[in-house]
């Protein structure tokens, strides 16, 4: 709490006087040795019960367990010598007492509590005590994490090692102007982040490659980081320390070593207190920031009977008995997608860091061992991911594949074939990759609360993509989203996520109005307190269903008491929508809203509306209520800025986010919305638009559409519906145009007749599926041809259903001999009906009817995964050599320069197909355009005073392979290898240019790339 008081200080909320004076008070209310109450719930089996702010080293503890408040029965005891304890044996789901004592002669009690094991995904973990043999080991005692590490000997030691750094820093445990807190904060900690990157890798070189260079190196700036103070220092150098101390620790005389440990000391224990009473709570993904670097700290000072044995083996235990459980069993984050890979990678370190120094394995935790897939269900390759809260810029703007770089650092402790394969690794320590191709397609992720559902996770191209959200708070970077959804298809972004990610917009896209929710008299919902839970998922080959419910008489701001939404999922390519809302006022302003950040908007007609994108369009109907007044509007009413520095982004590149508001005025507090949506692949001949037909009945609602019905039943009455019967409080069912029940599934129903013949039945009221489930057939010798010959292995099968078109999909690997341009053609054998989608590595392309199932793509040497994906039978392909690069670039003096013009001015409207742009490093005012996926582009328009011979001159670009295009035509591919930053650049032949407008296009193919501006000289 105090630290938000400080940060509302900074901010000019509030006086310092108020800080104070909340301290003050919060001191005074603490008593020695009372006995404190706490009360707690975990999904362990085994509880983490704690007293350390009591605990006094050398005493031994009692503690009592009970399932009965009164200890009369269901009892155990256990003791303790430290300030925690966990049951040696797992505790079964309910709610337990208990009271810990000092083991003295007043059996003093410390403290008591109770707490309350969840029954759902009950984590039944428990691992041997931490060996703790750094304790009398001499320095240095970080050599094994070295050894593991990736710093290799081809590193430039020598010029690491003349680093030198500033004399004197800002010193933040001073007072400073608290309007420039913000921004003294933000370049502190760009100033000392690589400070401490070149400390730690000149160390860990140190201690791998035993090099006496890098021990001067260490102790120098080991006493330079020693004088560093404010604790906004905490993150980037304890760890530099910690390396740099254990490096030179055998160079240093006692005065020295005692002046490192010092501050060493006080960085570890502003760690160790800051995860203690961590504010944004346990999930927090710097949690577990501070985590990895207080057990580097700790391992270079602990020794026997030390306070810091002591809080190693209270972090390791609250980690593995309390923090991971927090996190749940499924791997997953309530962050964002974005955070579970920042946060993920600082579990993954901190778990490297506890099984190296202490012997705590805790990759055999179920959080570690699930982490891996998130990203899997989450951002299928080639499309936009699903994901709620903070992310990048925008929200929706991420594309799979993500998270690589810690989904690598987990596949060194978890061997996963899916994983491999969605990282685009072929083959690992003998585990050959494997496609998701034949595992459920959808998931409920109950931890976090959301559910995912997908018809294709081996290419988003081939996707359609639907998320749901309805869960409890956890911490500060989750949205106001309760009962929202994101609708992906195609590889296009249909129903987003809206909003930026950084502070200017934080308030916008925290808020409903930035999601696919509700609002109801201008009032959203409170993240914190309005929280939801999605009571049923049901999935099939054909259907998929879920549930989130909001019960509570302050929802809203008082406004709701009940909000219940049912999406109903035809998996054909409809989406269903009910909901049920309940207000504590008769007259109310009920806002359904919609998001979509494509180019041409939202189109309205009466009751419909239309998102058009790419390959895919979204169109929708409102049924009940059966009139509504349809508004678009801009969602963005102040300027977009960057992330961190407030300033404005370039309109041009800001996404085109519009808000689809249905608002519907009620005089009764009960309200139904009823919505149908279908999802048209533009590729399809057939994806004409299907009618929704509303059909009322007694106490129920049905929606007739192509075939299906999808029902709502809320009251779970008897209803009968063109030749069914059932209760289920919601049905989906397809009959066929000859009268045949083709497919049925139910939510919560004891039976369903058709035809009064019974289909179902049951005596307790359960889900139900009548579905066919998919067949798997070999794809026989497939086709992987490199320059004709045989060029690595692949396989494949076919994925067949009545409902569904044939699927084929081969998966391999691919060895190329050398960089260049390829291409790629369908194997003649292939029947496809549709496009065919390749992936290489982390690289796509698509072969379709138009360019004869033939495309080229930039491959750079080594062996590569590949993937084929395409409706019909495919059976391979052929892959051949090209050319390399036309142009090799290398720097040039400017002699006589016609145009100047900066990169940011480009032609082109935000999109995720386009470059993006950063801020330069040395000037936080102006941007550059940066590439950084295949196949991206940027156009500007150039003014051609007169014809000539014009060179093409970059500033700003560094490793790259590109294509470079003048009014459509290619002028060759160019290649630039170790430019200098801020150096000019030519980067193709001589341009004949006549006099006039000509439009440049930049399409990149790989390596490091970006552009500040560009010149033409003659």
């Amino acid at each position: 709490m105090i630290n938000n008081r400080v940060y509302e200080y900074f901010k000019g909320k509030i006086t310092m006087k108020k800080v104070l004076c909340e301290l003050i008070s919060i001191l005074l209310s603490f008593t020695a040795y009372s006995a404190q109450c706490v009360n707690f719930s975990t999904n362990s089996a085994f509880p983490f019960i704690e007293w350390y702010e009591k605990y006094e080293a050398g005493s031994t503890y009692v503690i009592d367990i009970s399932s009965v408040e009164d200890f009369s029965m269901d009892k155990y005891e256990g003791k303790s010598i430290d300030s925690f304890y966990v049951p040696e044996k797992a505790l079964k789901a309910g709610k337990w007492y208990f009271k810990v004592f000092k083991e003295d002669k007043k059996k003093a009690l410390i403290t008591e509590g109770s707490f309350e094991i969840s029954n759902e995904e009950l984590i039944k973990f428990r691992l041997p005590q931490a060996k703790l043999n750094l304790l009398t080991k001499e320095h240095p005692r970080l050599k094994s994490l070295a050894l593991a590490s990736e710093v290799n000997k081809d590193e430039k030691i020598d010029e690491l090692c003349k680093t030198i750094f500033p004399g004197k820093l800002i010193d933040l445990s001073t007072d400073i102007d608290k309007k420039e807190a913000y921004y003294v904060v933000k370049n502190y900690h760009s100033l000392l982040f690589p400070i401490a990157l070149v400390m730690e890798k000149v160390a860990l070189y140190g201690l791998k490659y035993e090099n006496t260079q890098c021990k001067e190196f260490c102790k120098r700036n080991a006493l330079f980081a020693a004088e560093l103070r404010g604790k906004q220092s905490t993150y980037h150098i304890t760890s530099a320390l910690a390396y740099c101390y254990d490096v030179a620790w055998d160079i240093m005389n006692d005065e020295e070593r005692a002046k490192v440990e010092k501050r060493l000391n006080e960085l570890k224990d502003y760690l160790f207190e800051s995860m203690f009473n961590w504010q944004h709570g346990i999930t927090h993904n710097l949690f577990w920031r501070r985590t990895q670097h207080f057990f580097i700290a700790g391992a270079v000072l602990v020794s026997p009977g030390s306070l810091t044995e002591e809080q190693i083996k209270y972090i390791l235990n609250m980690l593995t008995y309390k923090a991971l459980p927090a996190l749940g069993s499924q791997g997953t984050s309530p962050e964002s997608l974005a955070y579970h890979s920042f946060g993920g990678k600082c579990i993954v370190s901190a778990a490297k860091e506890a099984n190296e120094l202490y012997k705590f394995d805790l990759f055999k935790h179920p959080w570690l061992q699930s982490a891996g897939i998130f990203p899997v269900y989450c951002a299928p390759p080639m499309g936009y991911a699903i994901t709620f809260g903070d992310n990048w810029r925008p929200n929706h703007g991420m594309k799979g594949p993500l998270n690589l770089d810690f989904e690598k650092l987990l596949n060194k402790n978890i061997l996963n074939p899916y994983v491999f394969w969605y990282c685009g690794i072929p083959e690992h320590d003998n585990i050959k990759a494997k496609a998701p191709f034949d595992i459920p397609q959808s998931i409920f992720y109950r931890d976090i609360g959301w559910c995912v559902f997908n018809t294709c996770l081996v290419d988003a191209r081939e996707n359609i993509g639907i998320a749901f959200k309805s869960g409890k708070y956890f911490t500060s970077h989750q949205h106001s989203d309760q009962n929202s959804l994101i609708v992906n298809a195609f590889g296009d972004a249909l129903l987003v996520d809206g909003g930026y990610y950084n502070a200017n917009n934080r308030e916008y896209a925290h808020s409903s109005m930035a999601h696919n929710t509700l609002m109801i008299n201008g009032k959203g919902q409170n993240k914190i307190k309005d929280i939801g839970n999605i009571s049923e998922f049901y999935d099939s080959t054909e259907y998929g269903f879920c549930r989130g419910i909001m019960n509570s008489d302050s929802l809203y701001d008082g406004n709701l008491n009940y909000f219940e939404r049912n999406l109903f999922f035809v998996k054909e390519g409809f989406i269903v929508i009910c909901d049920f809302i309940k207000a504590n006022n008769e007259k109310n302003n009920l806002e359904w809203l919609l998001h979509s950040q494509n180019r041409d908007g939202i189109e309205v007609k009466d009751q419909s509306f239309r998102i058009n994108n790419s390959n895919s369009q979204l169109r929708g109907e409102i049924l009940l209520p059966e009139k509504t007044i349809m508004t678009v509007e801009s969602a963005y009413k102040i300027p977009v800025t960057d992330r961190y520095y407030n300033i404005p982004l370039p309109e041009n590149f800001v996404a085109n986010e519009q808000i689809l508001k249905c608002q519907t005025k009620t005089s009764q507090k009960e309200s139904l919305i009823l919505a149908g949506m279908q999802i048209q692949k533009k590729s399809l001949a057939n994806s004409e638009d299907i009618k929704f037909r509303l059909i009322k009945l007694p106490n129920a609602v049905a929606v007739e559409f192509n075939s299906y019905y999808v029902l709502f039943n809320k009251q779970s009455e008897h209803v009968k519906l063109d030749g069914i019967e059932t209760n289920a409080e919601s049905a989906g069912f397809k009959i066929s145009e000859n009268g045949e029940l083709e497919s049925v599934m139910l939510i919560k129903g004891n039976y369903f007749k058709f035809k009064n013949k019974d289909i179902f039945k049951s005596e307790q009221k359960i889900n139900w599926k009548l579905s066919e489930k998919f067949t798997f057939n070999k794809i026989n010798n497939p086709i992987l041809l490199l320059d004709g010959k045989s060029g690595g292995y692949i396989s494949g099968s076919l994925r067949k259903s009545k409902t569904s078109l044939s699927l084929s999909n081969l998966s391999g690997a691919l060895n190329i001999d050398r960089n260049g341009l390829f291409s790629i053609q369908l194997a003649p054998e292939s029947k496809a009906k549709d496009k065919v989608f390749v992936r290489i590595g982390q690289k796509g392309t698509i072969l379709s009817k138009e360019n004869n199932y033939t495309a080229s793509i930039w491959l750079n040497s080594g062996g590569k995964l590949i993937n084929i994906l395409g409706n019909g039978d495919v059976t391979g392909v052929t892959i051949n050599f090209i050319s390399s690069e036309k142009f090799t670039a290398s720097p040039y003096k400017v002699k006589n320069s016609v145009l100047n013009i900066e990169a940011i001015n480009t032609l082109d409207k935000w999109s995720p197909e386009k470059a993006q742009i950063s801020l330069v490093n040395n000037n936080l005012k102006k941007y550059r355009v940066v590439f950084s996926r295949e196949g991206e582009e940027a156009a500007w328009e150039l003014n051609i005073p007169s014809d000539g011979k014009y060179k093409l001159v970059f500033a700003g670009a560094k490793n790259a392979v590109f294509e470079i295009f003048v009014d459509g035509k290619s002028c060759g591919i160019s290649k630039m290898e170790n430019m200098e930053k801020e150096k000019t650049t030519m980067v193709c032949p001589e341009l004949f240019l006549e006099k006039g407008k000509h439009t440049l296009m930049i399409k990149y193919l790989d390596g490091l790339f970006f552009i500040d501006n560009f010149l033409l000289d003659l």
